[in-house]
């Protein structure tokens, strides 16, 4: 049996900081094209995509949790399992087995 490969679509957007709440779909040259999304929409399309909709895991914290970036206080290299300053172990260690999701096989 062959396996098949997944090749994933470019895709552009674009959000203007006055209207941060919708996303515009952008040709190659960032040229709108539109429809827009509602940030809400774009934010559950971004999950399919990256396919990251886990149970009791928001896609935010997900993401912003491993992001690390000068000044925001999250770039402490001798706890680097720890995904949101001030979390404690137990959290963070939540956070990656729902981002794995591995919840179904230690749930009782």
């Amino acid at each position: 049996m062959m396996r098949q490969i997944f090749y994933p679509s470019k895709y552009c957007f674009a959000r203007a900081t006055e209207d941060a709440d919708n996303a515009f779909l952008c040709k190659e040259k960032h040229d709108l094209m539109g429809p827009y999304r509602m940030k809400d929409e774009f934010v559950n399309w971004l999950k399919v995509q990256y396919h990251m909709d886990f149970d009791g895991l928001s896609f935010r914290i997900a993401l912003s949790s491993f992001f690390r970036i000068y000044g925001k206080d999250n770039t402490d290299e001798r706890r680097p399992l720890r995904g949101i300053p001030g979390q404690d172990m137990e959290k963070s260690i939540a956070l990656l087995v729902a981002l794995f999701d591995r919840n179904k096989d230690i749930q009782v």
